[in-house]
């Protein structure tokens, strides 16, 4: 499959580019082919590799890539003359090139193969030819070409006296004895006094690990285990699964696995006790994939940390959670609430980063120049990620944003729980579906609230205060707030225009600069159990009244 460039331009290798109304850049535009080819590739490995498309799973590439069933055949052939007939047939032989073959008659001597590109010869490791039985009938031989022949590379030494040395290759077995997860306890008859780099063992795994384990062989040093995949990170739990029979391998320091890829269990990664940064951590579990019945924890010690984008395949099942100084959700009663001038702002602002810093042990800081970047993104893959006890901070004038992204509207849910954001461009930006309770935002240049292109977002007991623009919603979108606050914003407290619907249920907005709730072009606003909630100021359109630019405010 070719590269598909953006439709309309003239280089074949053009990279695709975001738009950007702020320069007034347009996006690139997609040519089908760049949908169309993808996936005809994506469906041809799941058909070749015999299973049924199906939308219900949408792991079935994997599926197909690890069955290897494409590179599996029957020979139809002749002693002597293996034939085969791959699907979709082979053109030429490629250096590397595995196939796996189900022998039809036992040979009888030096035997040759035609996978579709010719006949050539197949050969044992060492050069030699095949001897009489090297092929049983019925037996699945595994060869690589390599240039010239296929070679044999999983020849069991069950033939007669073949041109060269017949392999026979025993790898080392025995059962873990271990009663503690983490500790694989591996002793070996005869026993393995030395080990040397390149060194294979097998081992039935007694205990499902937990994170990082080691393994003793016949009472040697411990040896860390690293998994395949993971860069020189510990392992995570499920990479040794209890009843597995697992391949070590010995690089002369660690030993190597080819992991389980499921985190079937709760599992918490430590911050920075056991990964640097948050980045390291998500990037860890990257490679597996999390059961329905399991939640990984990402928890980070108090301090302060550089943004991070959370991006996994299984992200409802990811929390991201940090450490709070004083235990507890925040409330809207602990916020500075003294006006909504330029002045008081400040001053309320200044009291709240305080307040804030006392309670919150985790802080995730938007430097100056991460204009169009968030403290806490969320790009790509299925479900909504969950972000709890952190305070997000900027550099108290215009710059990124607290928890979602400016540039570049991606669509992903994301639910916060016990999350503040303080001194950004914007506190919380819904691009997507957000969920949010007990979350704040306070001295923000824009808005501590938005959301926009035909998103939700759900709020209860949460506030925005001292910010623009307390909420705002447009274009399509939809607000649902509970138990919330909005006051003393310079602006307006809440507002919806833009062909979008905003409901305020038992919440209060008061004492905002401009006004406190405010129905614009073609919307829809629902003001519900205001005395209980604590009333509001002033509205716009008056309740009841459709404004000229067709806004309604309906109460009950």
């Amino acid at each position: 499959m070719k590269y598909q460039a953006p439709y309309g331009v003239s280089n074949p290798d053009a990279p695709y580019i975001n738009g950007d109304p702020t320069i007034g850049r347009q996006g690139s535009i997609p040519p089908a082919a760049a949908f169309e080819f993808p996936m005809r590739e994506i469906l041809n490995v799941i058909n070749k590799n015999k299973i049924t498309p199906d939308d219900a799973d949408l792991s079935q590439m994997m599926k197909g890539v690890r069955s290897q069933r494409t590179n599996y055949v029957d020979d139809t052939g002749s002693a002597n003359n293996l034939s085969v007939a791959l699907d979709p047939p082979l053109g030429a032989y490629t250096i590397g090139l595995p196939i796996r073959v189900k022998v039809h008659v036992t040979n009888t001597g030096a035997a040759t193969i035609d996978a579709g590109a010719g006949r050539v010869a197949i050969k044992k490791m060492n050069g030699g030819g095949t001897a009489a039985g090297d092929l049983p009938a019925g037996g699945i031989c595994e060869l690589v070409y390599d240039g010239s022949a296929f070679q044999l590379v999983n020849f069991g030494g069950s033939g007669g006296t073949g041109t060269g040395d017949q392999f026979l290759i025993k790898i080392p077995y025995t059962v873990d004895t271990s009663v503690t997860p983490n500790i694989i306890t591996a002793v070996f008859s005869p026993a393995i006094t030395t080990l040397t780099a390149g060194d294979p063992l097998l081992v039935k795994i007694a205990n499902t690990c937990t994170g990082s384990s080691v393994i003793r062989v016949n009472g040697l040093p411990d040896k860390a285990i690293k998994a395949n995949g993971g860069g020189n990170a510990p392992t995570l739990q499920g990479d040794l699964t209890a009843g597995d029979v697992v391949l070590f391998l010995y690089d002369g320091t660690d030993f190597w696995i080819q992991p389980n890829p499921l985190i079937g269990a709760n599992t918490t990664l430590n911050v920075p006790s056991q990964y640097s940064t948050v980045e390291n951590a998500l990037l860890a579990i990257r490679r597996k994939i999390i059961a329905q019945n399991a939640i990984v924890t990402v928890l980070l010690a108090q301090g302060t940390y550089a943004p991070f984008v959370i991006n996994h395949g299984n992200a409802d099942r990811i929390l991201v959670r940090g450490t709070m100084k004083i235990a507890g959700n925040l409330t809207g009663s602990m916020f500075a609430q003294t006006g909504s001038s330029a002045a008081a702002r400040a001053a309320d602002s200044a009291n709240n980063i305080a307040m804030l810093r006392t309670r919150f042990g985790t802080e995730i800081q938007v430097p100056a120049t991460a204009a169009f970047q968030a403290g806490i993104d969320s790009t790509s893959g299925s479900g909504r990620p969950t972000i709890q006890d952190i305070l997000i901070t900027g550099p108290n004038y215009w710059s990124g944003d607290g928890v979602g992204r400016w540039c570049g509207v991606t669509g992903r849910d994301v639910a916060c729980i016990n999350v503040s954001c303080w001194g950004l461009d914007l506190g919380f930006y819904g691009g997507g579906n957000y969920y949010l309770s007990y979350c704040f935002a306070s001295g923000c240049h824009r808005a501590g609230m938005l959301v926009t292109s035909s998103s939700l977002l759900g709020i209860s007991y949460s506030g925005c205060f001292g910010n623009f623009q307390g909420i705002s919603c447009n274009q399509n979108s939809t607000v649902n707030s509970y138990g919330c606050w909005s006051n003393f914003n310079g602006n307006a407290g809440g507002s919806v225009g833009d062909f979008a619907e905003f409901t305020w249920h038992t919440s209060q907005a008061v004492g905002n600069g401009y006004v406190d709730l405010n129905c614009g072009a073609v919307s829809y606003m629902i003001i519900l159990n205001a005395a209980g909630g604590g009333g509001y100021g002033t509205v716009s359109p008056t309740p009841g009244y459709l404004s000229a630019y067709g806004g309604f405010i309906a109460t009950g």
